[in-house]
């Protein structure tokens, strides 16, 4: 994968993933890959500002981080059921 937001539709049960302030969908691609072979749906959105330049990363704020969480979500209202997860290079250290 290359930084750029991900969607495997597997079944009507969804997870959407978000991927840390810092970071991009890379961080969160394995886990992604492993709920896909479980048989979940999986969105990944890539944040405003995120994997591009610092200066397009600084003219981004939390309500656009917001709409691209909420723009991923209102995606997947027709699943069964939606878990959304943070994902973060923390959990996968643990």
């Amino acid at each position: 994968m290359d930084g750029n937001s991900i969607f495997i539709k597997k079944s009507k049960k969804a997870v959407l993933l978000i991927h840390g302030f810092t970071a991009s969908t890379q961080e969160a691609e394995r886990l992604a890959m492993l709920l896909a072979k479980q048989g979940y749906t999986v969105s990944v959105p890539l944040l405003a500002g995120h994997n591009t330049t610092e200066a397009e990363f600084a003219r981004t704020h939390a309500d656009d981080y917001y709409n691209s969480a909420l723009d991923a979500f209102n995606k997947l209202k027709h699943y069964q059921s939606i878990r959304s997860e943070e994902h973060t290079s923390e959990l996968q250290s643990h």
